[in-house]
């Protein structure tokens, strides 16, 4: 996975990704938003989240995308 996310956040991520029943692995953008809109980041903010994070342009999230998604996320959010 990604060497920006550490393990244990990795880790962490890993369980949230298995509660939105990831099909082959992947789970698709709708299943996703409503996980990530819960984070308060404003549609165009999820958006570049979004883009920076489907790294293979399949328009799903696998387990490392997805901690990707949540490493900027929290960033977003610390300023």
């Amino acid at each position: 996975h990604p060497q920006i996310v550490n393990e244990q956040m990795f880790q962490k991520c890993k369980g949230l990704f298995a509660t939105l029943q990831p099909v082959n692995g992947k789970v698709t953008g709708q299943k996703a938003k409503e996980m990530l809109m819960k984070s308060g980041l404003s549609m165009q903010q999820l958006r570049e989240v979004w883009k920076l994070s489907d790294i293979d342009k399949d328009g799903q999230l696998d387990a490392e995308e997805f901690s990707l998604a949540m490493y900027l996320i929290d960033g977003v959010r610390r300023g």
